[in-house]
């Protein structure tokens, strides 16, 4: 009986979710991602599907840089 327990707990750690490879919109290999979080681009319209098995998705494009900040010197402090 205790042998049962163990095989289930084995079985189910099993069936873990499968990542999806990521494209960058130039074709560069990205992190991969969970697969809600695929899902999620595809129905956004962010990304669509490249490839069914193993899966593979494209971003459409990249999102926004960040805008530059300038750090302003204080009177008596030195520049950064």
């Amino acid at each position: 009986m205790r042998t049962d327990r163990v095989r289930r707990r084995r079985a189910s750690r099993s069936h873990e979710p499968e990542r999806v490879s990521v494209l960058d919109p130039v074709g560069h290999l990205l992190s991969p991602c969970h697969p809600a979080r695929a899902r999620a681009l595809l129905r956004r319209g962010r990304a669509w599907l490249v490839r069914d098995d193993p899966p593979l998705i494209q971003l459409c494009r990249m999102g926004e840089p960040a805008p530059v900040t300038v750090a302003q010197s204080t009177p008596g402090m030195p520049p950064p």
